[in-house]
């Protein structure tokens, strides 16, 4: 009944050592011939797991505002994209740019205020009339 069994939690300082070997892996991939020192393997290994969280969080605020109870790629996705300026390739479905102007520019050579004055299309067409007569 002691805890001899008991598994650390995910993430915990047991994990660790298999996060470094996937480090060293990695950096084997790069350039077999780079070592990995301890300091800089610690230093990669916080940046990570900061990293995740800079993520996760708001990704978990995107899933609850589209009243998920399942956080998704699109979430990710979306963070990724607005918060970090990181769009990752072929993961996921894309998402269509939408580009919304923010003012609607008038015509070249246009006054403004006569645009905004402008007499309803009903009196424009009489007035029109009445000038071709």
């Amino acid at each position: 009944s002691g805890s001899s069994g008991a598994r650390p939690a995910a993430g915990g300082a047991s994990s660790r050592p298999d996060k470094g070997r996937r480090l060293a892996a990695l950096l084997r991939e790069v350039d077999p011939q780079f070592e990995l020192e301890p300091e800089a393997e610690g230093l990669l290994l916080h940046m990570a797991d900061d990293f995740v969280k800079r993520v996760t969080r708001p990704a978990c605020v995107a899933a609850a505002h589209r009243k998920g109870e399942t956080l998704e790629v699109r979430d990710l996705q979306l963070v990724l994209e607005k918060q970090w300026a990181i769009k990752i390739p072929g993961i996921g479905p894309s998402r269509p740019q939408v580009k919304v102007p923010l003012y609607v520019r008038p015509p070249p050579g246009s006054n403004l205020m006569a645009l905004v004055n402008k007499e309803p299309a009903k009196k424009k067409s009489k007035a029109a009339a009445r000038d071709k007569q």
